[in-house]
């Protein structure tokens, strides 16, 4: 089984994971950032980023020219409670931000709530359109309960959230080295959706 996971936070990371052997880690086979200074060059830069998730695919994993649903999972990081409340019309905008759903300052409305159900949107499609499975949205209650590691980002020496980084590093074969090459900026968030992923095709799920 291998599993395509996705952060679609402030930061959007995606990540590829295999589940190989019993007794023997998942491989984290690839992760990638995705990042634009515009919305054109957001999408852009997902499309980038499936496209080499998709040709890391072996082909048994492959049916019919597309990813095996049978073999392939696709998991999309699910937005908490109160920011689902909020794009569903039942919340209030928080504090400090536009009723457009932009934060003062964000022209492009990327970081705000509102921002992460737009990517989350364009994921979805972007994946169904490519051909990969369905995706699934995958609380974060959920995922970290398979790893039975801490709820949310805690702040640490080196940064908000950069035990993610080192969770995946215990948990996901090669995400040590792998995601060293993702900036600094974009670690956590990647290393994230390496984690959500590896929860996918942990043998107790399936």
């Amino acid at each position: 089984m291998i599993a395509l996971g996705v952060d679609p936070g402030r930061v959007t990371g995606i990540a590829l994971v295999r589940w190989v052997a019993p007794g023997r880690r998942p491989v984290l086979l690839g992760c990638w950032r995705v990042t634009g200074p515009s919305w054109a060059r957001w999408l852009a830069s997902l499309e980038t980023a499936l496209t080499a998730a998709r040709e890391l695919l072996p082909d048994d994993h492959i049916a019919t020219g597309q990813p095996d649903p049978e073999q392939v999972l696709v998991g999309i990081e699910e937005p908490p409670p109160v920011v689902r409340r909020w794009q569903h019309g039942s919340g209030r905008p928080r504090l400090g931000t536009r009723l457009d759903g932009r934060l003062a300052g964000d022209s492009t409305g990327l970081r705000s709530w509102v921002g992460i159900g737009r990517r989350q949107g364009a994921v979805l499609a972007a994946a169904m359109g490519r051909g990969w499975p369905e995706p699934l949205l995958v609380p974060q209650s959920e995922w970290v309960a398979a790893w039975r590691i801490p709820r949310g980002k805690k702040s640490t020496e080196r940064g908000l959230g950069w035990h993610r980084v080192d969770e995946a590093g215990l948990h996901l074969e090669g995400a040590a080295e792998l995601l060293e090459r993702i900036p600094r900026s974009y670690r956590v968030d990647v290393a994230e959706a390496a984690l959500l992923a590896g929860s996918m095709i942990l043998p107790r799920r399936w």
